[in-house]
C-alpha cells in the first residue's frame, strides 16, 4: 500500500511541475476591469426577442453574420466556410465556399459580397458566387491573423477588423480558442484595417484595440465604431 502510495504522489508531483514549467503562449497584461452596472437604462431585460423564427440551416452551425442581398435573399456565413443564401420560404442553398472561416459578411451597393475571414482574410464575391482573396496582409507586410467583422462605405472603402495580431485564428484551433487567449493575455493588439478598392491597398486605419470585434460606420460616415470585446466597450 505504502509503494503505491509513493507512487502515487510522485506522480502527482511530477504533474504539478511539468505544469508549472509548461511554457504558453500567454504573457498576461495588467488590466482592471470597472464596476458592473447591471442592465440598466436602454440594457434593462426586455421580452423583444421572445417571438422569433427560427431558420433551419441543416445541420450547418455558426452563422456570424447576416445580410439582405440585392436579390432580397438573406446570406449567413457558416462554421464551415459556407456563405449561404436563405429563400423567403426559409429554403437554405449554398452560394460560395471561402474555404476558411467567415465571420463578419456586407453587400456593397454594387452587389459585391465582402467577408472577413478568420482563416483567410478580406475576401470578395462576386454574384456567381466566385470568390477572390483581397488581402491577407497590410501594405507594410503584416500579416491579417483574425478577420472578424467589416463595414463598407458607399465610395466602396472596406473597413474591417483585426481581432488579434498575437493570437491567429487558424494558428491557435479555431476562433474560440485564439479569442480566448487574447483575452487572457489582454494586451490590446487588435487593430482596424483599411482596404481601399481604387488602390487595391490594405492599411491599418487604428490599433491599440482589445479584441477589435465588431465594426459599424455612422450614417455622416465620418465615424467608424468598434467593439473592443476585451474591455466590453464601444
Amino acid at each position: 500500500m505504502k509503494i503505491v502510495l509513493r507512487t502515487i504522489g510522485a506522480a502527482t508531483l511530477l504533474l504539478l511541475l511539468y505544469l508549472a514549467f509548461w511554457p504558453v503562449s500567454v504573457q498576461p497584461k495588467s488590466w482592471h476591469a470597472s464596476n458592473n452596472t447591471g442592465y440598466t437604462g436602454n440594457f434593462i431585460a426586455n421580452d423583444i426577442l421572445a417571438n422569433l423564427t427560427m431558420v433551419d440551416l441543416d445541420t450547418r452551425v455558426g452563422p456570424e453574420d447576416a445580410d439582405v442581398g440585392p436579390d432580397g435573399m438573406i446570406y449567413v456565413a457558416s462554421h464551415a466556410g459556407e456563405i449561404l443564401k436563405i429563400g423567403p420560404d426559409n429554403s437554405v442553398k449554398v452560394f460560395a465556399q471561402t474555404y476558411g472561416r467567415p465571420l463578419g459578411i456586407e453587400f456593397d451597393q454594387n452587389g459585391t459580397l465582402f467577408v472577413a475571414d478568420a482563416y483567410r482574410g478580406l475576401l470578395s464575391i462576386n454574384r456567381d458566387g466566385n470568390v477572390t482573396l483581397l488581402a491577407n496582409r497590410t501594405d507594410d507586410g503584416s500579416p491579417i491573423l483574425y478577420a472578424d467583422d467589416l463595414v463598407v462605405t458607399s465610395d466602396g472603402v472596406v473597413y474591417f477588423s483585426d481581432a488579434s495580431t498575437r493570437f491567429g485564428a487558424q494558428a491557435n484551433g479555431g476562433t474560440l480558442a485564439a479569442s480566448v487567449l487574447d483575452l487572457v493575455e489582454h494586451s490590446a493588439n487588435g487593430r482596424v484595417l483599411k482596404y481601399d478598392p481604387a488602390t487595391m491597398q490594405t492599411t491599418v486605419f487604428a490599433d491599440g484595440l482589445t479584441f477589435a470585434n465588431g465594426v459599424a460606420v455612422n450614417e455622416a460616415e465620418d465615424a467608424i465604431f468598434v467593439v473592443k470585446t476585451g474591455d466590453y466597450r464601444v
